[in-house]
């Protein structure tokens, strides 16, 4: 049995093929190259895409090939009548990247949120340094606290960046000390890291807030909230800190918690 592997760089370079070997011959090419792709598997039997088109123009000569593999999620880049009318079965790898990609919805998120690349920018550029004040609020950010996660659609990828948000996000009914101190419990209690790492975005984000805001108007900035007593804010960030402390692996935590450290030094809890 001939394996061959059309694209084997788009798999990238921490990936062990050798189980492979076991099979039969295998045959890598790191990248596709249109005017040999035919050539190269005239004699295969099994062929594993990844962006290549797999259509009649491909496989005409290819008179044994009885398995097509696409390294990726989405089959579009084949011409299923044609491969059917052959015989020839398609796999894929569903659901490789749920995880991976349910993840990457929250960091962009956050980027376009929090206005980073902005900020980014704005460092880099020296001008941060040379102000009075070490501060800059031309372009201000908010909290996710309050707002409403939208999903268009609802597949595997929708369905996990679902149960992250509920999660994530508070309960409704009772008093805002029972809400929050839920809140911490969950947080402390959660065994899923995306989640804990989804929370600390979010409560990072309400921290540098707080930071900001404090750092113009003081205590002043209690009376914004529904909760107004400072100590009662001291108590609940200072608990999700605490919940959070297996994310001591990240500079973001403890950023969040010097952050509350600043913002509520001094506010005695009873």
């Amino acid at each position: 049995m001939k394996i061959v592997f059309m694209e084997a760089d788009t798999l990238g370079k921490d990936v062990d093929l050798s189980e492979f070997d076991k099979l039969g011959e295998v045959v890598k090419y790191p990248a596709s190259k249109p005017a040999e792709n035919a050539k190269r598997i005239e004699d295969a039997d099994i062929i594993i895409v990844n962006k290549i088109p797999v259509n009649e123009e491909l496989l005409k000569e290819a008179k044994n090939v009885k398995l097509v593999c696409v390294t990726a999620t989405g089959t579009n880049i084949v011409d299923m009548p044609y491969v059917e009318s052959r015989g020839i079965v398609v796999t894929n790898v569903k659901g490789y990247s749920t995880m991976s990609v349910a993840q990457h919805t929250f960091a962009l998120l956050f980027y376009v949120y929090e206005k980073l690349a902005y900020y980014d920018r704005f460092v880099k550029s020296g001008t941060y340094a040379k102000s009075d004040v070490f501060s800059h609020f031309a372009k201000p950010f908010h909290e996710l606290d309050g707002k409403v996660y939208g999903i268009i659609g609802m597949g595997a990828i929708g369905e996990r960046v679902a149960e992250i948000v509920r999660a994530e996000s508070e309960e409704k009914g009772g008093t805002w000390n029972e809400r929050k101190a839920n809140t911490v419990r969950r947080l402390k209690e959660e065994k899923v890291s995306d989640v804990k790492l989804v929370a600390l975005a979010d409560k990072l984000s309400n921290a540098r807030s707080l930071k900001r805001d404090y750092q113009i108007v003081g205590d002043k900035l209690w009376q914004r909230f529904n909760m107004k007593d400072k100590a009662q804010q001291a108590w609940y960030y200072r608990g999700v800190c605490d919940s959070l402390k297996d994310m001591e692996e990240f500079p973001e935590y403890w950023e969040f918690c010097e952050l509350i450290a600043y913002v509520f030094r001094g506010v005695v809890v009873e």
